[in-house]
């Protein structure tokens, strides 16, 4: 018999996860919950995306998340990990939420150089394209 969530959760990640911050704000939904890390390689559009060249990049990332998964775990969540190749990371995010059913998006927040604020950034993407809640995460100090 399989186990049934309450809420399905996609966490965007990337290098420096803050924890600290996420645990405060999801700890209390700890025990019927399903995370889903998801971490996005992102791929210049000049550069090919044939599987056999971009699978050990994969495979290195998934490695480099695993304890993650490990971590959330112990937290008493169940967790999952997606390591995914794509162009865009927000365009990848808004095609995982059509294909899977989430209750909730989770990103973090970078700090941005002075050219990097003339853009939209990840989280403002998100906001704009889709209608799920969206909890924002601090950066790391």
């Amino acid at each position: 018999m399989s186990e049934q969530y309450l809420h399905k959760i996609l966490v965007a990640v990337k290098e420096n996860f803050n924890k600290e911050a996420f645990l405060s704000a999801m700890h209390p939904m700890s025990g019927k919950v399903h995370l889903v890390f998801y971490h996005v390689v992102e791929l210049p559009l000049t550069s090919p995306m044939y599987r056999d060249l971009i699978e050990p990049v994969l495979d290195e990332r998934m490695k480099r998340f695993e304890g993650l998964v490990e971590w959330a775990e112990r937290q008493g969540f169940k967790a999952s990990l997606k390591v995914v190749p794509a162009r865009d990371a927000a365009s990848s995010i808004i095609e995982e939420t059509y294909r899977e059913s989430y209750t909730l998006i989770v990103v973090q927040r970078v700090k941005k150089g002075l050219s990097e604020k003339l853009h939209l950034g990840l989280s403002e993407k998100l906001i704009h394209s889709l209608k799920l809640p969206i909890l924002i995460l601090p950066p790391l100090e």
